[in-house]
């Protein structure tokens, strides 16, 4: 998996990954919704989706594989037990933690922390962000 941490590193990248010049294609983006870059090779079928917090790159094999945006965001500072309390309680989280070095993370609902965190509730939120397994925190140390 491809992570970057601002969206011009995202596109720095697809410059380098994608195999031709593209263009930003108006009636696909239409029709789906979000942004469809096309290759300007006519004898190729390939596409960069801009999906917000990440690019997903289409290559001519029929492959692809995204770049995920980890931007610094909003949720940083506030406590875990503040972050929880506006989720769903049967969301999934994973929780990240580095003691003494280690690193640790696990993974219940927000509920499960909520009643059972009483050590990490009040930790404050280094970041958060998803990735194809879901939510993830990464507290304070």
């Amino acid at each position: 998996m491809l992570k970057v941490d601002t969206k011009k590193s995202a596109w720095e990248l697809t410059n380098r990954l994608f195999p031709t010049d593209y263009e930003l294609d108006s009636d696909r983006s239409r029709n789906a919704g979000y942004k469809i870059y096309y290759t300007t090779n006519p004898e190729m079928n390939a596409w960069i989706s801009d999906l917000g917090d990440r690019l997903e790159l289409n290559y001519p094999n029929g492959s692809s594989e995204n770049i995920w945006i980890e931007s610094q965001n909003d949720n940083a500072g506030l406590t875990l037990m503040e972050f929880l309390k506006v989720m769903d309680k049967d969301t999934f989280v994973s929780i990240g933690l580095t003691v003494c070095g280690i690193k640790f993370e696990a993974r219940h609902s927000a509920e499960y922390f909520i009643e059972q965190g009483d050590t990490l509730n009040n930790k404050k939120i280094q970041k958060a962000y998803m990735d194809d397994c879901g939510l993830h925190i990464r507290l304070e140390n």
